[in-house]
């Protein structure tokens, strides 16, 4: 069987069940397979509980990586919220095939910045990066990012929303970070 992909999306106001709800839908489109990889955003009052977000995608989609960040809007299956609460799920058996999530981190360091966590990117299809704008050098890590990948196509967007304490919510694995990509 090739690779297959699912994607959800749910509106539902509470957090723990409008994530399992997009999840399933999302495990639908696998076609019985399991997920390697899962892509988790979240918008809205969702952000007040991330963790439950995770939680429930897990309890769900039980899946190998899991990435993500809270946005300023979602879309999935032709569906887009901005400016509401939400959560989209993406899923993918990729036959075979692995994902690694990692969470990288910028501090300061004698001369500029030092950037902790880049995987090794070598035989890597890809590279997704979802920077926290407010505390990630994003414009330096591109550079170093596709000096260590040798040509490996990097892609992302930026975790544009906050939780009520301000911080930023990134999601690697089973994880909630606050600041970092």
């Amino acid at each position: 069987m090739g690779v297959a992909i699912g994607c959800g999306l749910s509106t539902e106001s509470d957090t723990r069940a409008g994530a399992a709800q997009a999840a399933a839908a999302a495990l639908e489109g696998l076609a019985g397979g399991s997920a390697d990889v899962a892509l988790v955003f979240a918008t809205g009052a969702h952000l007040a509980a991330p963790e439950a977000t995770l939680e429930a995608v897990h309890d769900v989609l039980a899946p190998d990586a899991l990435a993500g960040c809270g946005a300023g809007g979602v879309l999935a299956d032709a569906r887009e919220v901005e400016g509401g609460t939400a959560i989209a799920v993406w899923a993918a058996d990729l036959a075979g095939g692995s994902a690694q999530a990692f969470h990288s981190r910028a501090t300061p360091a004698e001369g500029g910045v030092a950037i902790s966590g880049l995987p090794d990117l070598a035989g890597a299809a890809c590279c997704l990066l979802l920077p926290d704008p407010l505390s990630f050098p994003t414009a330096g890590i591109l550079g170093e990012l596709h000096r260590r990948a040798g040509g490996v196509p990097i892609l992302g967007g930026l975790a544009s929303a906050r939780t009520a304490e301000g911080a930023a919510a990134l999601f690697c694995d089973d994880q909630v970070v606050g600041a970092g990509a």
